[in-house]
């Protein structure tokens, strides 16, 4: 049973509220009627309030603002509100919570009932969702180490680009941490042989068993904190200040500990020491390079990324997804992104004092082509520009960090010019512009790809202003729209469903009217009907 709350300065309209929720024969219990909303707020700390059925207009503080101001405090709390369209109008944002229902005046008792039916659906599902998640968060304690696991990968595997993302978390998991930190893998040698040897209990225990040697150790001697990376991997994280030779000495421990008490073979690869978190995934690739590297010294061995030949620090420093971003940023002609994205890439490329000349001009011709090649692909062609504007001759002349820089944000900042000229000047713009062409086609097979080509910008800059500006995907504004243009066909034609349906770009009627029971929590032909219910609330 929900708890129902009357609130309107009308007495006498009290017990029509009350009429209506027993013609409605939902599951409510009547647990107070007061006239303002001060003498809702006082019930409301007493009991637990369900559904609150209000005049929007009352003495002092209106029925909107009562919600507004009660509805974070007591997530239980929903609300069917008597009002008149313009007070509607300026609140529409409260609305999308799915928590209150407006209905306008005058009041026609058929609307109320179906809103009390309506409201107590929601309820029930807004219960059965909270007790839901009540249980998850009971059991979440228990699973704690799950979450844990997942921010260690991804800390390895350089998916958090923040230091102060990377010190919270390690707080709130108890990770301990000081003021370095260098990556080491152990891999075990001879795995294959495990497999054929062993069963799947067995495998699965051994290098939990592994785990818990290395684990005593590091907690032991307050090193920092391992975890196992994969089946036959453990990753640990030194945070304290080392040299090298402590550094080997403390793997040379570890090695002879699993060899003694487990009786197994390792081979480990270490990294580099750095003071930030963040580069704790280049410590990673570099232990793994390292243990890549193994065939130099045999299984069984301890390598030093320094001692591996070939990659410079640039291979595990450069930000490929920083490129990818900037390059998106500036074929959909965002200048300042993109120019941020290359300040970050060319802080990355300061770590490695020993470039050859001729990789700053590779790098510029790379990234002008992607530039191209990803406008092409997204319906943009700037061939043009490129023809007039890039020299080979003037690239081949570019031989250090600050030169190619300096040329690329020239160049860059051009594109982005160029682009802009092809392109909506706003973002409203484009949206109305994206309004007018989804109107005129919505019958038609609309892609998110065709529109951006039809309004010359690029699918991923279209889909994040639709987010930004209307909080939807793109299939739910096209959906909206297709939606609203049948409701006037209902409203105004005498036309089928099925017509319908089929006018709006629905080939099924059957999935059409499913759709529409979803959005408007009644049937075409309901919405259709207009029924003439007595006006009983004014």
């Amino acid at each position: 049973m929900y708890n129902v709350l009357i609130v309107d300065q009308q007495k006498s309209n009290h017990e029509k509220i009350k009429l209506f929720l027993q013609e409605s024969k939902q599951d409510f219990a009547i647990i107070g009627e007061v006239t303002s909303a001060e003498q809702a707020e006082i019930l409301l700390e007493k009991t637990e309030v369900h559904l609150i059925v209000a005049d929007d207009v009352l003495p002092k503080k209106t029925g909107l603002q009562l919600f507004i101001d009660n509805s974070e405090r007591y997530p239980t709390i929903h609300m069917i509100l008597f009002t008149d369209y313009n007070r509607f109008n300026s609140s529409k944002d409260v609305m999308a919570q799915g928590r209150m229902d407006f209905l306008f005046k005058p009041i026609r008792r058929n609307d109320v009932v179906k809103s009390i039916i309506h409201m107590s659906q929601i309820i029930d599902e807004n219960v059965k969702k909270s007790n839901t998640l009540k249980m998850v968060r009971a059991s979440y304690e228990g699973h704690h180490n799950v979450f844990k696991d997942r921010f260690l990968i991804n800390l390895l595997h350089g998916h958090i680009d923040s230091d102060l993302t990377i010190f919270n978390q390690m707080d709130y998991f108890k990770i301990p941490y000081d003021k370095s930190f260098t990556v080491g893998v152990i891999k075990l040698d001879h795995y294959k042989t495990y497999q054929l040897a062993l069963d799947e209990e067995e495998r699965q225990f051994l290098i939990f068993n592994a785990l818990n040697i290395v684990s005593d150790y590091i907690e032991s001697n307050q090193l920092g904190f391992v975890f196992i990376n994969r089946y036959d991997e453990l990753s640990f994280v030194f945070t304290t200040e080392m040299g090298e030779d402590d550094l080997f000495n403390h793997a040379y421990n570890l090695q002879e500990l699993l060899a003694s008490v487990q009786n197994i073979r390792v081979t480990m690869g270490l990294g580099k020491t750095y003071h930030r978190p963040m580069f704790i995934s280049v410590s990673y690739h570099q232990a793994q390079a390292a243990l890549r590297n193994s065939h130099y010294l045999g299984q069984g061995s301890i390598i030093h990324v320094n001692y591996v030949p070939g990659k410079g620090d640039i291979a595990y420093f450069y930000p490929r997804d920083k490129e990818q971003l900037m390059i998106y940023a500036t074929v959909n002609g965002d200048l300042k992104a993109s120019l941020n994205y290359l300040d970050t890439i060319f802080e990355a490329l300061k770590v490695d004092n020993h470039l050859p000349e001729h990789y700053y001009q590779i790098m510029i011709i790379d990234l002008l082509v992607a530039i191209n090649r990803t406008a092409l692909e997204n319906g943009l062609s700037i061939e043009d520009f490129f023809k007039s504007y890039v020299r080979l001759g003037e690239i081949n002349t570019l031989n250090n960090l600050s030169q190619a820089h300096l040329y690329l944000k020239d160049a860059i900042s051009k594109i982005c010019a160029y682009q802009l000229k092809g392109l909506q000047t706003s973002d409203e713009q484009l949206l109305d512009a994206l309004y007018r062409y989804v109107h005129t086609y919505y019958a038609s097979k609309i892609s998110l790809r065709r529109a951006a080509q039809f309004l010359r910008t690029t699918p991923y800059h279209l889909e994040q202003i639709i987010m930004n500006k209307e909080k939807q995907t793109f299939y739910e504004f096209c959906m909206d729209i297709r939606l609203n243009v049948s409701k006037e066909l209902l409203r105004n034609t005498a036309e089928s469903i099925s017509s319908i349906s089929e006018k709006i770009g629905f080939s099924n009627p059957e999935y059409y009217i499913a759709i529409f029971k979803q959005h408007f929590h009644m049937s075409p032909a309901t919405f259709r009907y207009d029924g003439k219910d007595r006006i009983v609330i004014k």
